[in-house]
């Protein structure tokens, strides 16, 4: 999985027209300059795991914070924007974007035996899945329309 999302990605990034296909399926990405919000995320995260910053029984654990960390590095090359780190008080991660009226969530899961999934909701529309990397570009390029 991890192999599939990253050559995805790359693939996505280096094409001059923006589109990759996967599995015949063309995909659309949108890349915009992440400033340094992607630094300023990942001191946000490592923050989270710090003596003194959040007690010892709401800290993420191990696994759900590499998950997150990943995501918001695959995500930063995709999206201008800064998402929000939110505990979810069992160990995982929430990584939540706005834009436009549309809310889009990772929930890193705190334990391995754990799916980690994605919640999107706007006015009209609202639903979820586990996360998968074709599903996980479908939900970015619904965050970014216009």
């Amino acid at each position: 999985m991890f192999t599939i999302e990253t050559l995805a990605v790359v693939a996505a990034l280096a094409e001059p027209s923006r589109e990759t296909k996967i599995k015949g399926c063309l995909i659309e990405y949108i890349q915009r300059d992440s400033g340094s919000w992607i630094t300023e995320s990942l001191t946000e995260l490592d923050a989270l795991l710090g003596e003194g910053e959040v007690p010892h029984n709401f800290r993420p654990t191990g696994h759900s914070y590499f998950n997150a960390r990943k995501k918001l590095i695959e995500t930063s090359a995709l999206l201008s924007r800064k998402p929000e780190l939110v505990l979810d008080g069992e160990g995982g991660i929430d990584i939540e974007w706005e834009n436009d009226g549309r809310s889009l969530l990772y929930a890193c899961r705190g334990n391995p035996d754990q799916q980690d999934y994605i919640y999107f909701q706007s006015d009209r529309e609202y639903g979820g899945n586990d996360y998968t990397p074709i599903y996980s570009t479908d939900r970015l390029n619904w965050l970014l329309k216009e």
